[in-house]
């Protein structure tokens, strides 16, 4: 006879299977009051079965037990409305350039910074021209490939956005 799935059990696998969500969004998908699942949420960090990482005024939830840094760092970007534009935009031109409008954006400029830190994107300049490209193509596509359910919300988001914009 199989058991139930603990509280616990059923936030850490919601985290492994959504990984980067914030906290509204994983409680909508939990169904647990604010302060249970604010508990919880405690007693797994605690016990390190997750770890959190600051995204401007939220909080992004990873599980410890699957995935490693670099799915950690794909999925905090894939959350985010601008790194994940980037992203899709390299996929499919493989490079960027990045022109004085965005560089004078600060906003951008730190997201790209952030983006090249956590090894997602580098860059070059040569001949006052800055390009951006994707470090690792294969390991984006492989993470998109296996959480393409968690993602498919975001990327829809994002093709609207960019059929308003032509």
């Amino acid at each position: 006879m199989n058991k139930p799935e603990t509280t616990r059990e059923s936030i850490i696998n919601t985290v492994k299977e959504n990984p980067g969500l914030h906290f509204r969004e994983l409680q909508r998908r939990t169904g647990l009051a604010v302060g249970q699942l604010e508990y919880h949420l405690y007693q797994l960090q605690k016990d390190s079965r997750i770890t959190t990482r600051q995204d401007g005024k939220l909080v992004r939830y990873f599980s410890n037990e699957s995935g490693n840094a670099e799915e950690r760092n794909i999925s905090y970007h894939m959350r985010g409305r601008v790194s994940r534009e980037i992203i899709i935009d390299l996929l499919k031109k493989n490079e960027r350039t990045i022109n004085d409008r965005n560089k004078n954006d600060e906003k951008f400029m730190r997201i790209i910074e952030t983006m090249i830190k956590d090894g997602l994107i580098e860059k070059s300049d040569e001949n006052s021209v800055t390009t951006i490209r994707l470090r690792n193509r294969q390991a984006l596509l492989a993470f998109l490939n296996k959480y393409r359910a968690s993602f498919l919300d975001s990327l829809a988001y994002t093709m609207l956005d960019l059929f308003e914009t032509r």
